[in-house]
């Protein structure tokens, strides 16, 4: 049995384009970490699009989930948006398609099958950033243990900051997986002369 894993998306803007029976499909997705954000993000493209026939979006923050069909019919917009979503582990993201009527009607189902295609289309394109079960270390030590928890901390491949002042300080992002095995490490390496603190787990990027 494998583990869940969720993704997000890169702080950037990514579009991707279909045409549907002489319908323009635009889709914009982008990473969001609260509904504000996501507001914000929708509005923006509004504003670009004003003159489009439809402006429909979904977006995933953490446990919460929100749709909207911009005048098509009930459930076949951003529904099938939010399913996209949904489909490939993702959460801090916003999905808005944007559609301008080319004339022929696609009916229900259409409509569906073609605002879930934009959707997966642009997600197709971006490169996913796969979230991990964190926890912060902080390592305070004195200098002469630097170069040994750099060290430590290369062979783990984990982010890291260091500060010096009159002690040296790492701020080190772990996974929860590892944390005990990285915090043992360094008490290893540095006969235990150091002092280690350890936050609280959340969901982050490694």
């Amino acid at each position: 049995m494998t583990d869940f894993v969720q993704y997000t998306l890169p702080k950037e803007v990514f579009l991707e384009e279909t045409v549907v029976k002489k319908s323009r499909f635009i889709a914009y997705a982008t990473c969001i970490k609260n509904a504000d954000q996501a507001k914000d993000f929708v509005a923006g493209i509004k504003k670009k699009h004003f003159d489009a026939t439809h402006n429909c979006y979904a977006y995933v923050i953490k446990d919460t989930m929100k749709f909207f069909d911009d005048g098509e019919p009930n459930g076949t917009a951003g529904k099938p948006i939010l399913n996209a979503i949904i489909s490939k582990n993702l959460i801090d993201t916003v999905i808005v398609v944007t559609r301008y009527f080319g004339g022929v009607k696609l009916g229900a189902g259409g409509l569906s099958r073609a605002y879930g295609n934009a959707a997966l289309n642009v997600i197709g394109i971006i490169p996913l950033v796969k979230l991990s079960n964190c926890i912060d270390l902080e390592i305070i030590a004195p200098y002469t243990f630097s170069d040994i928890i750099i060290s430590v901390i290369k062979k783990f491949n984990f982010r890291y900051q260091s500060f010096y002042e009159a002690d040296v300080t790492f701020k080190v992002i772990t996974t929860a997986e590892k944390c005990q095995q990285i915090i043992s490490a360094v008490l290893d390496a540095t006969n235990g002369k150091v002092s280690i603190k350890e936050g609280q787990p959340y969901i982050g990027e490694i």
